[in-house]
């Protein structure tokens, strides 16, 4: 993921310990998570200015369970600026979680970094 997303994320330290097989998913399942993974630390620099990203996952049954924390400025998440403003990110990423009928939490405040947790519910195999 580091190549892939290098481009966006300039200089800030990407750390990535996902605590699942490889095998387990289909590649349009890995291709969603990567696209919502790489959706938030592009955010964290490009809006919060994160210099560290650390990106964490496991599985628990049938639920896939990550996380994306950054040391960026944070932000309140009731006032982030939506399809209104232009901004489509959130908006995206929502919208892949709900094709797994998940779950999406944003931690976050100005000043304090962000931390986003997402659960999916993926059958083994998907």
């Amino acid at each position: 993921m580091a190549a892939y997303d290098a481009p966006q994320i300039g200089d800030a330290v990407l750390q990535v310990r996902f605590d699942v097989r490889r095998r387990t998913f289909s590649e349009n399942t890995m291709h969603a998570i990567l696209r919502i993974v790489r959706e938030l630390a592009v955010n964290a620099v490009r809006h919060g200015q994160a210099t560290r990203i650390l990106v964490a996952g496991s599985l628990e049954g049938q639920k896939l369970l990550f996380s994306v924390r950054d040391n960026g400025c944070g932000f309140d998440p009731e006032r982030c600026p939506g399809l209104e403003q232009g901004h489509y990110g959130l908006q995206g990423i929502r919208e892949r979680i709900d094709a797994f009928e998940g779950e999406i939490e944003i931690r976050s405040r100005p000043g304090d970094g962000t931390k986003v947790t997402i659960a999916l519910n993926v059958p083994p195999e998907s």
